[in-house]
């Protein structure tokens, strides 16, 4: 059962989780801003009892296994933390949790967008899959460069990419204007 709370002095770190990214923390908060998904994504702790015995708490504390950077970030911003106590989850879970997540790479992120119909995503996608390229190669190609994904600019400018919709544009991508 998800809870929710704003008395943070409740919690405690675990000292033999793995070391504070103050740079993750700061950019949580300004996604915490931006749009919060903390109660979609809640703390995993474990009950005080559980903390003092795996992890040499008071007694008094519950021991954020899964979280200390959201935790942190909460507690900063002062909203709502949303939380689960999970007993049956220890710390060493935790890194083999993670070691079969990946983060989603460029592929993923121009897939994501071509599937919902961006007109952009959908030519870069169908050159990038047709010529069997990298994203990073589709970039260098098209774009002169990989430091930008910024779709819907004219070739050759620096700060985009790709195409500016004319049939001109998608003709030179080998492309037939049907959307």
């Amino acid at each position: 059962m998800v809870k929710s709370t704003t008395n943070f002095d409740d919690f405690s770190l675990i000292a033999s989780n793995r070391p504070v990214d103050w740079g993750k923390i700061a950019t949580l908060r300004k996604e915490i801003k931006r749009k919060n998904l903390t109660k979609e994504y809640p703390i995993c702790v474990n009950s005080r009892i559980a903390s003092q015995k795996r992890y040499g708490l008071d007694g008094t504390k519950i021991g954020v296994v899964d979280g200390q950077h959201r935790y942190i970030s909460c507690k900063l911003e002062s909203v709502p933390m949303f939380y689960q106590v999970v007993d049956t989850l220890t710390l060493d879970d935790i890194p083999r949790a993670a070691a079969v997540q990946s983060s989603w790479k460029m592929k993923d992120y121009i897939h994501h967008h071509a599937t919902q119909g961006k007109q952009q995503y959908m030519l870069f996608k169908s050159y990038m899959d047709r010529n069997n390229f990298a994203p990073s190669s589709t970039l260098s190609i098209l774009c002169g460069d990989r430091s930008s994904i910024s779709f819907g600019k004219k070739r050759g400018d620096k700060r985009g990419c790709v195409c500016n919709g004319s049939a001109e544009c998608y003709a030179g991508l080998g492309i037939e204007k049907r959307f």
